[in-house]
């Protein structure tokens, strides 16, 4: 017989958790301590072996639980240790702008082309490979001026812009390569890069890698499907690409501004969402054909990974491929998966692969609210259940047909109200950070747009599917049912975005928001090990804790600073 809490709790817990939390936070405080406080690895290093040392020595000898107790203080040491030396040694060349002004990951520059080869691959689509110098460059990022670069780039739709004699005008990121170029100023919704029809300064296959002209290839032919039958009126097609292919370059300034005042972006970036949605329609797809089930999970984690790779592997994609490929695997040599040592074995992998990652607003909010998903979200949905109606309640014929019809609602209703309310609490102080105000219709709109959002991205998955086979009329028949979810989804955020009460206007400070957040998975372990057994106002806690953490880091903030 099973302990209390051990059916849910036992079967969420990872060895790996243990070691994460504090290696992350020795990553977090090797990217911040040197820049805001010039503390260099070699004395911060001997203070935590020195501290290890102690304590294992006060220890020695001392009763069994003080000694596990001194264990876990040297382990997490050890952790955190291993976090800042890792960190130490892959510094990032800058941070997002939200932590403590260094310079941004995106910031205009002119660059001045010395030479550029552009591949055209149909009508819709190229790409390019260039380098050049940057001859002008926003302050905080002046010390460019000057450095040679080259990027390859893809043109991924087909509006107008102009390449003007031997200057770009655009935004991007150096260290990463993606770039979008404009006219001289910035007008959102611009593809990577665009040529004035008819001239093409030159042209060489051989210097543009086969591989990405295979996904500009398959690019091009997503934009073709996904645009049949497409409404003029509204950027319909343009929400659809973006939801497909992770690309914001398909939306206009005032599409971006919309979804980022709802705080619905996150549907557009390819995550777990996206990959739940595909894997789901393929585990389908494989019992509908009966293929062996080591088979399927195979196939399954080939083509989600191309999927990955086709859309460009972005740090919430590459998290959620992970995650793929440890169920799957798992399932594939008969054992049982456990989805949260797939997520902490993800961020460990991605982590130890570009220790960089740790500050990017998308690997954070990434993890963090999946994690919260998998800990707070499972315990709390079972809480709520087992205080509803039994599940014969809702075929006795004794009861009446309207509570059984309200019962079935609440059991549909719970667990999206219940992922969303987690959701919005421990992603929070992430929010509120990297973005400076905290939209309070995410709550409000993710349980019922996130449905909406579902619908289309399933139906342009047929209607991709159908367009591979050569099925493009009825591609373009399914893309209606995408037009009709996107349309409410249109004018429900065009009448809340321009709502202000919806956005509650807050500036923690780093330090602020990552106690906030790692307390928060902290707490984890405790929901996981003492459920079922807790009770439901014990959910309390979390919002309790991030309202109780950055209340206090604004109240230090303006006392001390």
């Amino acid at each position: 017989m099973l302990r209390p809490g051990q059916e849910i709790g036992h079967r969420n817990r990872a060895p790996l958790a243990t070691l994460l939390v504090p290696w992350g936070s020795g990553l977090i405080a090797s990217h911040l301590l040197p820049s805001e406080t010039g503390l260099t690895s070699i004395p911060l290093t001997t203070a935590l072996l020195l501290s290890a040392g102690a304590i294992a020595w006060c220890f020695w000898g001392k009763p069994a639980q003080l000694l596990r107790l001194a264990w876990l203080f040297v382990f997490t040491l050890g952790a955190f240790l291993g976090g800042w030396i890792h960190g130490s040694l892959h510094q990032p060349d800058s941070l997002p702008v939200s932590w403590t002004g260094m310079p941004p990951r995106q910031a205009r520059l002119i660059v001045k082309v010395n030479r550029i080869r552009f591949q055209p691959e149909s009508g819709k689509a190229g790409s390019c490979a260039f380098s050049g110098t940057v001859v002008n460059a926003a302050p905080i990022m002046a010390d460019r001026i000057g450095h040679e670069l080259s990027a390859f780039l893809f043109k991924p739709a087909d509006q107008s812009a102009m390449f003007i004699g031997s200057l770009v005008h655009g935004t991007g990121v150096l260290k990463w390569g993606k770039w979008t170029y404009f006219e001289g100023q910035t007008v959102p919704g611009r593809p990577l890069l665009e040529w004035d029809s008819g001239e093409i300064i030159e042209t060489d296959n051989s210097q543009v890698p086969k591989t990405e002209r295979w996904r500009a290839a398959v690019l091009s032919a997503i934009d073709s499907i996904l645009s049949l039958n497409a409404p003029q009126e509204l950027p319909l097609d343009a929400y659809l690409k973006s939801m497909v292919t992770g690309s914001k370059s398909y939306l206009d300034k005032a599409s971006k501004q919309r979804f980022q005042a709802t705080g619905l972006m996150h549907f557009l970036a390819i995550s777990g969402f996206h990959m739940s949605i595909l894997v789901l329609s393929l585990v389908i797809a494989g019992k509908a054909a009966r293929v062996p089930e080591a088979f399927s999970a195979v196939a399954i984690i080939a083509l989600s990974g191309a999927y990955v790779w086709i859309t460009g592997a972005s740090p919430s994609a590459q998290r959620a491929w992970i995650m793929v490929l440890f169920y799957f695997a798992a399932a594939a040599v008969k054992r049982k998966p456990n989805p949260y040592a797939a997520l902490v074995a993800a961020a460990c992998v991605i982590l130890w692969l570009n220790p960089n990652q740790i500050s990017d607003p998308g690997f954070q909010l990434s993890f963090t609210i999946v994690a919260g998903i998998i800990g707070y979200g499972t315990a709390l949905i079972r809480q709520i259940r087992i205080r509803m109606a039994p599940d014969r309640f809702l075929t006795e014929d004794s009861t009446s047909r309207w509570i059984r019809l309200r019962t079935r609602m609440y059991r549909i209703l719970i667990p999206p109200l219940a992922i969303s309310w987690i959701a919005f609490w421990i992603s929070a102080p992430l929010i509120a950070f990297h973005f400076g105000a905290l939209p309070l219709s995410t709550f409000l709109l993710n349980p019922i747009l996130g449905s909406l959002f579902a619908v289309s991205l399933i139906t342009a998955y047929l209607s991709l599917a159908l367009g591979a086979i050569g099925l493009v009329e009825v591609a373009a028949f399914v893309n209606y049912a995408a037009w009709l979810n996107l349309g409410i989804i249109h004018h429900a955020t065009s009448w809340l975005a321009p709502v202000s009460w919806l956005r509650i206007e807050i500036n923690p400070t780093v330090w602020g928001c990552h106690t906030a957040t790692v307390g928060a998975l902290a707490i984890l372990g405790l929901f996981n090990h003492h459920h079922p057994r807790i009770k439901l106002r014990a959910f309390l806690i979390l919002p309790g804790w991030i309202l109780m953490a950055l209340s206090a880091d604004a109240l230090f903030r303006n006392l001390v600073l």
